[in-house]
Protein backbone atom coordinates (compact mmCIF):
# COMPACT_ATOMS: atom_id res chain seq x y z
CA UNK A 1 0.00 0.00 0.00
CA UNK A 2 1.18 3.29 -0.97
CA UNK A 3 0.78 6.19 1.62
CA UNK A 4 1.14 9.48 0.27
CA UNK A 5 1.38 12.01 3.31
CA UNK A 6 -1.52 14.92 2.86
CA UNK A 7 1.89 17.46 3.26
CA UNK A 8 3.79 16.22 0.02
CA UNK A 9 2.97 17.79 -3.42
CA UNK A 10 2.83 15.68 -6.80
CA UNK A 11 4.70 16.94 -9.38
CA UNK A 12 5.80 15.75 -12.80
CA UNK A 13 9.51 15.28 -14.56
CA UNK A 14 10.79 13.88 -17.19
CA UNK A 15 13.99 11.53 -17.42
CA UNK A 16 15.34 10.34 -19.85
CA UNK A 17 15.48 6.51 -20.10
CA UNK A 18 19.08 5.51 -19.04
CA UNK A 19 18.68 7.86 -16.07
CA UNK A 20 15.37 6.16 -15.36
CA UNK A 21 16.63 2.68 -15.40
CA UNK A 22 19.74 3.49 -13.25
CA UNK A 23 16.87 5.00 -10.63
CA UNK A 24 15.11 2.20 -11.22
CA UNK A 25 18.00 -0.14 -10.37
CA UNK A 26 19.52 1.94 -7.78
CA UNK A 27 15.79 1.67 -6.24
CA UNK A 28 15.75 -1.86 -6.37
CA UNK A 29 18.83 -1.92 -5.05
CA UNK A 30 18.34 0.01 -2.18
CA UNK A 31 14.72 -1.25 -1.41
CA UNK A 32 13.53 2.45 -1.38
CA UNK A 33 11.39 3.68 -4.07
CA UNK A 34 12.04 5.72 -6.82
CA UNK A 35 10.18 9.00 -4.82
CA UNK A 36 12.26 8.42 -1.98
CA UNK A 37 15.78 8.56 -3.91
CA UNK A 38 14.80 11.45 -6.07
CA UNK A 39 13.76 13.08 -2.57
CA UNK A 40 16.73 12.36 -1.16
CA UNK A 41 19.01 13.41 -3.90
CA UNK A 42 17.46 16.73 -4.14
CA UNK A 43 17.68 17.64 -0.49
CA UNK A 44 21.44 16.65 -0.99
CA UNK A 45 21.93 19.37 -4.14
CA UNK A 46 19.62 21.98 -2.72
CA UNK A 47 20.39 23.76 0.21
CA UNK A 48 17.56 25.02 2.52
CA UNK A 49 17.01 28.81 2.59
CA UNK A 50 18.72 30.39 5.81
CA UNK A 51 16.60 32.08 8.78
CA UNK A 52 15.76 35.03 7.48
CA UNK A 53 17.68 36.79 10.48
CA UNK A 54 20.70 35.81 8.58
CA UNK A 55 19.57 37.98 5.61
CA UNK A 56 21.81 41.01 5.55
CA UNK A 57 18.77 43.24 4.33
CA UNK A 58 17.06 41.55 7.79
CA UNK A 59 19.65 44.74 9.27
CA UNK A 60 17.57 47.66 7.93
CA UNK A 61 14.51 46.20 9.36
CA UNK A 62 12.92 48.70 11.78
CA UNK A 63 15.65 51.12 10.71
CA UNK A 64 12.71 53.63 9.50
CA UNK A 65 10.35 54.51 12.46
CA UNK A 66 6.88 56.20 10.80
CA UNK A 67 3.13 55.56 11.18
CA UNK A 68 1.54 52.82 8.95
CA UNK A 69 0.30 54.75 5.31
CA UNK A 70 -3.74 54.30 4.60
CA UNK A 71 -2.96 55.59 1.15
CA UNK A 72 -0.13 53.73 -0.35
CA UNK A 73 -0.34 55.41 -3.64
CA UNK A 74 -0.95 58.58 -2.91
CA UNK A 75 2.01 58.32 0.32
CA UNK A 76 4.22 57.64 -3.01
CA UNK A 77 3.33 59.13 -5.92
CA UNK A 78 1.40 62.04 -4.63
Amino acid sequence: MVCIVDWMRRVQILLDEQLDDLLEFEALRQGRSKSDLVRASLRREIAPLPPIEEDPLWEIVGMVDMEPVEDIDEFLYG
